[in-house]
């Protein structure tokens, strides 16, 4: 389940390959796979699938390149997976409605950021100061054994005292580890310490004031980037590819959506994706068309603190509503991000840097202009009906 394990066992499995005498050996262009020396072969749960692809997509993110990163083999318990082809729906009413949605949704933008320092100080130390270490507390309690029958023990109770005691620990950098795990500077950390009255905390357990301070100082400076974070639209925007494509790929990754899709399929990385769109595909009454959105549309969003590549949100979606005293058609357009919450604020279904990024990209959408909805997180598709419908009143 752990994000952070797979990436330390992949980072562990992709060592350079390199001869007794340290130099970088490379595989033949031809060779075959069961041959390869630069190649690490991962054995997981169909979960880890997802993860994957996820993986590749942020290195190619962050190099800005689809040649970045190491190739990847998918394979099927050892197989080769299916070459699955995907078509562009005919339907003229959809692809002409689709092409307004697009060039809504495709506007490109780029954001700055405008923060004071002594303001993220400020509130760092306030939130810092009431970090509560636990003593730790030796307990002793005494019995004297007088008898024992049928498994049931006889005795007196002698008493129970406790001793508070003072931890031993090995020495270490603070503003080393801080900011190494926030991304702020020596100074800055400095700063915040300088100002903190309850050191008598961190002396009790410094490993726990660390892990417990770091988690304050990188939601405090996501606070700081969002209140800050202004985007603006720079003129360009991203051309849809509309043209039929193959992918090899695992079939059961695939989603036939005949009825609404931009495609006749989808690839979905999750069991709630794959919910989601059914449902969509399903609702031939209210959906006029979605696409789940293809890699390369990307919100640009601010980089740290376990940030990596830029935002990629799931769905594109038209819905219609009809007026029922003289027939005219309404749409409404969506960009959808499915979650395994409805709640932003559920910290137990979304990461710091999974809310981050929903929030940044409110922020992207209402500089593009109004005709473009961002819903996030939405688990359900009767979730997100409930939102739709409750725009028509």
């Amino acid at each position: 389940v752990s994000e952070t394990k797979k990436r330390q066992e992949i980072g562990r499995g992709l060592r350079i390959c390199v001869n007794q005498d340290g130099r970088r050996v490379y595989d033949a262009p031809d060779v075959a796979d069961h041959a390869r020396i630069n190649q690490l072969t991962v054995i997981p749960n169909e979960s880890y699938e997802s993860f994957v692809e996820q993986y590749q997509a942020e290195i190619k993110a962050v190099y800005g390149s689809d040649a970045a990163g190491a190739d990847f083999t998918h394979s099927d318990k050892g197989a080769a997976p299916a070459t699955i082809q995907f078509k562009r729906n005919p339907n003229v009413q959809i692809n002409a409605a689709f092409k307004q949605f697009w060039l809504a949704m495709a506007q490109k933008t780029d954001y700055v950021i405008a923060f004071d320092e002594s303001d993220l100080i400020s509130k760092a130390v306030a939130r810092m100061n009431e970090i509560k270490i636990e003593d730790i507390v030796i307990e002793a309690t005494s019995h004297t054994l007088q008898a024992a029958q049928n498994q049931a023990f006889y005795g007196d109770f002698g008493g129970t005292d406790s001793v508070t005691k003072k931890g031993v620990f090995n020495a270490l950098d603070l503003l080393e580890e801080l900011s190494e795990n926030t991304g702020l500077s020596y100074r800055t950390l400095f700063s915040v310490f300088s100002k903190l009255s309850n050191h008598s905390q961190l002396v009790k357990n410094p490993p726990k004031f660390i892990h417990l301070a770091a988690n304050i100082l990188r939601d405090v400076e996501m606070d700081e980037m969002l209140r800050g974070l202004k985007y603006t639209t720079n003129g360009e925007i991203f051309n849809f590819n509309d043209t039929d494509y193959a992918r090899s790929i695992n079939k059961d990754k695939v989603l036939d959506t005949p009825n609404k899709g931009i495609f006749d399929k989808i690839v979905f990385d999750s069991g709630i994706e794959k919910t989601f769109a059914k449902a969509l595909d399903d609702d031939t009454d209210n959906v006029v068309c979605f696409i789940k959105l293809p890699d390369y549309y990307s919100i640009k969003i601010p980089k740290g603190n376990g940030i990596v590549g830029d935002y990629h949100p799931d769905f594109g979606v038209v819905m219609k509503r009809k007026n029922l005293k003289d027939g005219a058609e309404s749409s409404f357009y969506f960009v959808i991000e499915t979650k395994g919450t409805n709640n932003i604020d559920d910290k137990a279904a979304l990461t710091p840097a999974e809310v981050f990024k929903i929030k940044c990209a409110m922020k992207h959408f209402a500089s593009i202009g109004v005709d473009v909805r961002y819903e996030a997180p939405i688990k359900e598709y009767s979730e997100f009906k409930n939102i739709f419908n409750n725009l028509q009143n």
